[in-house]
């Protein structure tokens, strides 16, 4: 939960957002993925098409399927 945030914040989270298919395929590390199947913000669905761009060969994707946008706290 972010209590308070700016212009700036949101903007630069549209910026990361935007980019995230590029970056993905350039990631070439070992790379793990968790994912929450009831994410009423980001779909498990839209995660898996994005973990497919990743440009490692060495890399995981585990989806919670019950749980929600903040896996720790489930």
């Amino acid at each position: 939960h972010i209590r308070i945030f700016s212009v700036r914040f949101l903007l630069r989270l549209g910026d990361l957002i935007g980019s995230s298919e590029t970056l993905a395929r350039k990631v070439e590390v070992p790379i793990l993925v968790l994912a929450a199947g009831k994410d009423v913000f980001v779909h498990a669905e839209r995660i898996a098409k994005w973990f497919d761009l990743i440009g490692s060969n060495d890399k995981t994707l585990h989806t919670y399927h019950e749980s929600c946008h903040l896996l720790w706290w489930d």
